[in-house]
């Protein structure tokens, strides 16, 4: 399971691999992988759904609230 977590580079942290840690905290190693590996994965689905689906429906599909970077998104807000 390591091996295929780190295939798709799951932070080693999540996956419980002991003294192997490159970042900060457990927080930050979730926003990293949300936003290094699953976003991209998720923009090229999303990508595709939507050339078929706004034919039919003239909407397109979004992300909507992910709590991994849910505070991230909260301290730009603050910042505005």
């Amino acid at each position: 399971m390591i091996g295929i977590a780190q295939a798709y580079g799951v932070p080693s942290m999540l996956v419980g691999v002991p003294g192997d840690d490159t970042f900060a905290n457990y927080r930050e190693a979730r926003f990293h992988l949300w936003k290094d590996r699953v976003f991209p994965f998720l923009n090229i689905i999303i990508h595709e759904i939507n050339g078929w689906m706004t034919v039919a429906q003239r909407e397109s599909l979004r992300f909507a609230s992910i709590p991994a970077t849910a505070l991230r998104q909260e301290a730009q807000w603050a910042r505005l």
